[in-house]
């Protein structure tokens, strides 16, 4: 197989993947930065991920490194099981995120959630995503994108996401997978995290001083993550 080294950058719902601005591609890595919400077809999780281990797979793509930011973390470890080389993917990094919705989501129905969003539901929704003070230029990027997404794409990945529970599978993932979960997240909990890291074998569980999107608000330490992965890849 063609090396084509390639780190898959997914952010969550809503979530432009400027989330990863501060994040810099290893040297020996290109670079796919997903924008999964604005881009045409289903945008339930499964499908996403379906479409993703399909380009990965026609592109000829690995060893890839899936880094997965909340519902993108979803689609990082779905794509993973999609995949008919599994040995494609050199490695996961996993922030944020879970085997399923457990004490997740909330349970209102697909026509409340539509009818309820609006601009003061995204501006909650952003602000909830860091814990740590946002900047105005991050905080209009993210608003800008949100608003591009129209209520009912919203709720695509959103209710896909009810009907999963990989805690069963989590076993069929044997990449090398580090668990970046940013410890000060009200939305996906330490629990969440430690779900992961039990049931992935030799996962390794990293908590950074961070809310729901580590790789903005503790850049540096989710960076170190990356590289020491790369290496691991590049170098076995």
């Amino acid at each position: 197989m063609e090396q084509k080294p390639t780190v898959i950058y997914i952010p969550g719902t809503l979530i432009s993947p400027e989330v990863f601005r501060k994040i810099k591609t290893p040297e020996g890595f290109g670079e796919i930065r997903l924008s999964w919400m604005d881009a045409p077809g289903s945008h339930d999780v499964r499908e996403v991920a379906k479409a993703l281990a399909g380009r990965i797979a026609a592109e000829g793509l690995g060893p890839v490194i899936l880094a997965g930011h909340s519902s993108g973390g979803s689609i990082a470890m779905l794509t993973y099981l999609a995949l008919k080389d599994r040995t494609r993917v050199g490695g996961m990094i996993l922030s944020n995120t879970g085997a399923n919705n457990n004490g997740h989501s909330n349970q209102k129905s697909r026509e409340e959630l539509i009818a309820s969003w609006n601009y003061t539901e995204l501006d909650l929704f952003v602000r909830k995503c860091f814990k740590k003070p946002l900047d105005a230029d991050m905080y209009e990027t993210l608003m800008g994108y949100g608003k591009t997404i129209s209520a009912e794409v919203r709720v695509e990945p959103l209710m896909s996401q009810r009907e999963i529970d990989l805690s069963g599978r989590l076993p069929e993932i044997t990449c090398p997978t580090v668990i970046a979960h940013g410890k000060l997240d009200t939305i996906r909990t330490l629990s969440h995290a430690e779900e992961l890291s039990a049931g992935i074998p030799h996962a390794e569980l990293v908590l950074l001083d961070a809310g729901h999107s580590p790789m903005y608000e503790d850049p540096d330490t989710w960076q170190a993550v990356l590289n020491r992965l790369a290496a691991q890849i590049m170098n076995p």
